[in-house]
């Protein structure tokens, strides 16, 4: 079988809030990504909903914070998708965290 890549969702997916359902751990981003863009960060947090990837599992496989984690769950209550962009959480850093106003 061959190995799927999961592909970046376009701007106009992204804004739509569109998200890959993960359906397998292979499904997810593979372990030595270094860009996260916003549709694999979404993946991630899909498998994590859907009970499929712990949260600690989560972090040790992508080498990630459980601060960075809350921060990209928080992005998704707050904007949904369009919040996992790393321009929004520069922006909104502060409410995303939690420590400040909308």
């Amino acid at each position: 079988m061959e190995a799927y890549e999961a592909r970046p969702l376009t701007t106009a997916e992204v804004e739509a809030g569109v998200v890959e359902t993960v359906d397998t751990l292979d499904d997810l981003p593979s372990v030595e990504t270094n860009r996260w863009v916003a549709s694999r960060k979404a993946a991630v947090l899909e498998a994590i909903n859907a009970g499929r990837l712990s949260r600690a599992a989560t972090c040790a496989r992508y080498r990630i914070s459980e601060a960075e984690l809350r921060l990209w769950e928080r992005a998704v209550e707050c904007a949904k998708v369009p919040g996992l962009r790393v321009a929004r959480a520069q922006i909104y850093r502060e409410v995303f965290e939690g420590r400040g106003e909308r």
